[in-house]
């Protein structure tokens, strides 16, 4: 599974708001700039979160968002299904209804699938804001997801899993 940058972004915003704490209010320029991501898009994602019920809005001077509950009260997988994301590994079982496999009937790996699928949801429903903001490491970048280096990324697609790795290519090819 890969999430979405959406909903990266959108859980670096919220722990980000959790950090601040007490400090209630924030600016969307200034959520944007200490992450690194446009306000624009940002703005497409506190929409989203904001119609969820997980941040509101503070009109007038001093005015931004503000969690709309305790971080405790807020799970990641409140703010994946804000933002859209699916738990789903693979299409086939992103929902029960979906018939767009010929083979879903007599599929020996779909139940796996769905063991995974079920695996995933319990842990974004078991891991909060609360938890994930505690999680800070000794001398933590700024930014610690950084984007792969060009020619590391091996796999995945909009929706795979992605390996990465320094290994020459002629090297790793010839170990298969």
């Amino acid at each position: 599974m890969k999430l979405t940058t959406r909903t990266r972004y959108a859980i670096r915003a919220m722990v980000y708001l959790t950090r601040q704490l007490p400090r209630k209010t924030l600016t969307l320029k200034e959520i944007a700039s200490a992450e690194d991501v446009t306000e624009k898009y940002l703005e497409q994602i506190f929409l989203k979160l904001t119609k969820a019920g997980l941040l509101k809005t503070v009109k007038g001077p001093g005015g931004g968002y503000q969690l709309s509950r305790k971080p405790e009260k807020i799970k990641l997988k409140d703010i994946m299904s804000a933002v859209g994301e699916s738990y789903a590994p693979v299409f086939c079982v992103a929902d029960r209804r979906t018939k767009s496999c010929p083979r879903m009937k007599n599929c020996p790996t779909r139940p796996y699938w769905f063991k995974l699928k079920r695996m995933i949801e319990e842990f974004f429903n078991t891991h909060t804001l609360a938890d994930i903001s505690k999680n800070k490491r000794k001398n933590e970048p700024p930014h610690p997801c950084p984007p792969p280096l060009k020619g590391e990324e091996k796999g995945g697609g909009e929706r795979g899993i992605n390996v990465y790795s320094t290994k020459n290519k002629k090297k790793d090819h010839k170990n298969r």
